[in-house]
């Protein structure tokens, strides 16, 4: 919850209307026809048990033109690959809120019918530093109208 006071600070001095909620997408998908024009999604998708199946929920609760704004963590390549599954399949998810380093979340976004408008990976550690979590995938996912 801290971070959702955060986001209510920051949508107090945006320069268009926001509305932050903190429910969870089963909350929005049981209740049925409420669309929004925005969703932020941040270290979600790499955490719940079906990304894919959450990707979907996410494209129906959104307008057409609406945007998905995201950071998750994604899988990497070569040995930071096997270092992720290796993590996944062991204590990382265990130690992490069921955090799982090895999923291809833009690959979901796009399976479930999202444009990837814009994305970019982010490095938050060092290349050289063998941890599973040093890479992000940043962008902006859009239902295509």
């Amino acid at each position: 919850m801290r971070l959702a006071e955060h986001a209510v600070t920051a949508a107090a001095a945006a320069p268009v209307p926001v509305t932050v909620r903190t429910e969870t997408i089963e909350h929005f998908t049981a209740s049925g026809g409420e669309q929004f024009d925005a969703v932020v999604c941040s270290l979600v998708l790499c955490s719940v048990g079906d990304p894919q199946d959450v990707a979907r929920q996410l494209f129906s609760l959104l307008r057409p033109g609406g945007q998905l704004r995201y950071l998750e963590h994604i899988a990497g390549t070569g040995g930071r690959a096997r270092l992720q599954r290796i993590a996944d399949a062991t204590v990382w998810p265990r130690l992490f809120g069921n955090c799982h380093t090895h999923r291809h979340t833009e690959r979901s976004l796009a399976d479930a019918g999202f444009m990837l408008a814009a994305a970019r990976r982010e490095w938050t550690l060092p290349r050289w530093l063998p941890v599973p979590v040093a890479e992000f995938a940043i962008g902006r996912a859009v239902r295509p109208s």
